[in-house]
C-alpha cells in the first residue's frame, strides 16, 4: 500500500491508501467520488517535483507522496471545440459538475445567463431535448426571452411549406 496525500488550492486535504497497481487516474476517480470534481477537470502535481503527472502514472514506488490538485478546464475546453457531439456533451456535463447543481442559465447575473445561452447554442444540436426542457422551464419565468432564444436555436425546422 502507498500513502498519498492530496491537497487542493483551498487547503482541503485527502489521505488515500493506494494499491501498487493503482494509477493517477484511479486517484482522480476517488477525488471525484469524494469532492465531486470530474477527472477531466483535474491536474495532479507531484509536490516534490512540481510536475503534472499523467493519468497512467503508477504509484508502484511504495513511497509516501504528496499531490497538489488543480482544477483545470483545459481538457474540457478542448472537448467543447470538438467536432464530436459526444465529446461536446460530455464536456458540458463536466462543466455542470464543476459549476454545481445549479444551471448556468439560473445564475443571478443577467450577463452570465446570457453568455450561458450563447454557449449552449454553440454546442447544442437541433432537437436537443435537454435544451428544450430548460427552455420550456424558462418560459414560465422572468427569463422567458432566454427560453425563446434557446427554442429558436435548437427547435427542429420544418421540411417544407405547410399543407393547404
Amino acid at each position: 500500500m502507498v500513502q498519498v496525500t492530496v491537497r487542493n488550492v483551498s487547503g482541503q486535504e485527502l489521505e488515500l491508501e493506494l494499491f501498487d497497481t493503482e494509477t493517477a487516474f484511479d486517484v482522480k476517480q476517488k477525488i471525484q467520488a469524494l469532492w465531486g470534481l470530474p477527472p477531466a477537470c483535474q491536474e495532479l502535481v507531484l509536490q516534490s517535483t512540481l510536475r503534472t503527472i499523467a493519468d497512467a502514472y503508477s504509484f508502484a514506488t511504495g513511497e509516501e507522496l504528496e499531490l497538489l490538485l488543480i482544477c483545470s478546464l483545459r481538457e474540457v475546453c478542448a472537448r467543447l471545440g470538438s467536432g464530436s457531439v459526444t465529446k461536446r456533451a460530455s464536456a458540458l456535463k463536466d462543466l455542470a459538475a464543476v459549476r454545481g447543481h445549479a444551471s448556468a442559465v439560473d445564475d443571478p447575473n443577467a450577463h452570465v445567463r446570457d453568455r450561458a445561452v450563447d454557449a449552449i447554442l454553440q454546442v447544442a444540436n437541433i432537437g436537443n431535448q435537454s435544451v428544450l426542457d430548460v427552455a420550456n422551464r424558462l418560459l414560465d419565468t422572468q427569463e422567458a426571452e432566454l427560453g425563446l432564444r434557446l427554442i429558436a436555436g435548437v427547435a427542429p425546422r420544418g421540411t417544407g411549406a405547410p399543407e393547404p
